[in-house]
Formats: structure tokens, sequence, C-alpha cells
């Protein structure tokens, strides 16, 4: 079980795509100089050194709580239901963690509402209905009487998460527009999380007054998040943005998508035949499509050849690339046979599908 802590500022998780905690960890650290107290397949758990609002504009996680009490003590059986009912009776203070949300969500309305959120993964000896109802009957002694229970949109949701032995509880900080951090965004097949595209910008290290290329735009989810996170680096510096693709649609939907973020320059082109100069890229993000959207997979190995060699020519010495991959071994090979240098590899899980975010460098 974990200690019910006390201090300046209050213990807190987020969740993330398993396999990027540790790039969670790494903005969670800078921005807000939190302590990583541990990481588990999906979760970060952390105490920020300073409580702000601003916690909800982290680019890599997808949703922030407060913790209210996690355990790794869980054992499959029905007597789970007592540990859950009773940790969540004593171990946590609710009171607090309902006066902490309303600091960072302030009321909307002079009715509160509220609602439960369960989560199970793995067999047990129990339903979901029966944690659910477990859990909503502990959490329900701390309830102002004049809250509202409501099934959807609530201003305030109590979280229980059970994932094999691992449970987890706490009061969701975040809402859906932190797992959809893009606006009224016309999304294309296979584009990218959000939270996906801020990990892969993160490990770009872009800078102000460089010049940024998504070679396969899509609907521009990459472009997206370059434009916001050079903004929180430096408000006075536009950002020097290129992006293209393939297909025609898809560039006019990068265009609406991107007009209330930026004014990347974007064209229709072929990526194996990029309308730009030698050496003239410093940082390159692409999120390429996959043997699957293609629908012959046999094809990929040549056209990741072809596109790792123009990329190539493109990046300045010392570009660094970040790409993201379900074919990681033949990218692999693409990337290596052009001339890239590799300097990091993440493999995570989205939607259960395995995937590599891969960083290369070009040699000086």
């Amino acid at each position: 079980m974990a200690p019910r802590e006390t201090g300046t500022t209050p213990p807190c998780y987020a969740m993330v795509h398993p396999g990027l905690e540790q790039l969670a960890a790494e903005e969670l650290k800078e921005k807000f100089d939190s302590d990583i107290r541990k990481t588990l397949p999906g979760f970060v758990f952390f105490r920020p050194g300073f409580f702000h609002p601003n916690l909800l504009q982290v680019r890599t996680t997808e949703d922030v709580f407060l913790l209210a009490w996690a355990s790794g003590e869980l054992t499959k059986r029905a007597t789970d239901l007592d540990l859950i009912a009773k940790w969540t009776s004593r171990e946590a203070d609710w009171s607090r963690l309902i006066s902490l949300h309303q600091q960072i969500r302030p009321k909307r309305h002079t009715r509160m509402t509220f609602r439960y959120v369960v989560q199970m993964e793995g067999e047990r000896a129990f339903f979901r209905r029966d944690a659910r109802e477990t859990f909503a009957k502990a959490v329900a002694r701390h309830i102002p009487p004049k809250w509202t229970h409501v099934e959807e949109n609530a201003d305030i949701e109590f979280w229980l998460t059970i994932d094999q032995n691992t449970a987890v509880s706490g009061v969701r900080l975040s809402d859906k527009s932190m797992r959809h951090k893009l606006d009224h965004w016309l999304h294309r097949p296979a584009s990218l999380r959000p939270s996906v595209a801020g990990s892969m910008v993160r490990l770009a290290k872009i800078r102000p007054g460089e010049s940024i290329l998504d070679p396969c735009c899509g609907s521009g989810t990459l472009l997206a998040e370059h434009m916001i996170q050079l903004k929180e680096l430096d408000e006075k510096s536009p950002p020097i943005c290129f992006g293209g693709d393939i297909e025609a649609s898809a560039v006019g939907e990068a265009r609406q998508n991107m007009k209330r973020y930026g004014d990347p320059f974007l064209a229709h082109w072929d990526t194996r035949l990029l309308p730009l100069g030698d050496s003239s890229m410093a940082k390159i993000v692409v999120n390429p499509p996959f043997g699957k959207q293609l629908g012959n997979p046999e094809e990929m190995p040549g056209l990741y050849r072809e596109w790792a060699q123009e990329w190539f020519r493109v990046g300045k010495p010392g570009c660094r690339m970040v790409a993201i991959s379900s074919m990681h071994r033949e990218f692999n090979d693409a990337c290596t046979s052009a001339g890239w240098k590799n300097d990091r590899k993440v493999l995570f899980s989205i939607l259960g599908q395995k995937a590599t975010i891969s960083v290369w460098i070009k040699p000086y």
C-alpha cells in the first residue's frame, strides 16, 4: 500500500501509453520540478514541485490525477473487493482531494456533478460492476449531499483502475481535452494520438529559429504540436515549419487544421522528391505510412530506403530525425543504410498495437 502523504504539493499520477513513461517523467520533471516516485506500465507517479493549472497542459500524457491510494497487493480473488473498500475508505483524504481538484478546476455550477469510473483488465473472481459498486459505496460517504451523480460530463470524476495485481485510485484533474489536445481537428485514418505526437516532438529537442520538416504530414498533428511546443519555448520567434503529403486531400485538411496553430509551409509532394535544398532542415519528425496503411507490406523496405535517403539529403549535418513505425527492423535497416546514426529507441503500445519511436542523427 502506498502511504497517504502530506506536504506542500499533493502526490499525483499520470496515465500514458505503455512504454512512454520515461518521456512523460522527463517532461513532468522539466516543467514542474516533479519528484518522480515510481513508474509502472501506463503510469507515472509523481509529486509536482508546484501545483498549478498548467499540469493540464502536459504534452506527453493522456490524463493527470490526484492520487488517493495505490497498491500492488491484489490477489485476483473476491477478497480484493474488501481490500478496495478498506483502502478507499481509510487511506484516502477525499475532502482534501476534492478541495485540491477545485483549485485546478473551479466549480462550474452551484450544484456539482460527479461520476465514478472503474477500469479493469485481466481475469479475476469478480466483475467490473462489483468493483464499481464497492468503490462507489466507499467514496459516496465523502461526497457533499447536494452533489448530483451523472453518467457523463461530470464536474469531478473518481477513478479506480485495476490491472493484474495493481489497483490505483484518484481524482481526475484532466478531462477529455488532454487526450484530444487539438480542438476541432479533422482526423485521417492512422492519425497520431496527440500525446504520441507530443512525445515525438519533445524527442526532437526543437529550438526557436530552427527549420523543421514533416515530410508525411497527413492532417498536420505533428506540425501543430511543433507550433505549440515552440510557442512555449519562445512566443516571439515564429516557427519555421515545412510539411507536405502525397495525398492532396491530406494537405487540404492540414491547412484547415493549422489555421488556429500557425502558418507552416504546406505542399502536395512525393516525399521521395522533396522540393527542398540539400542540408536545409534542422529537424525532421515524421509518421511515415505503415505497411497496413499502404495495403502491401512487401513494398515497405524499398519505400523506406528511398524515403530515408531523401530525408538524409535535406537534413543539415547534425539534423535530428524522429520517426514512428510498426515495422522497426525494416525502417532501422533503411535509415542505417542511408547514413543515419541511431540515438534512441522507444518501444511502446497504443490500443494494443506495438510501435517504435526512433531518434536518428545525421553525422557532421
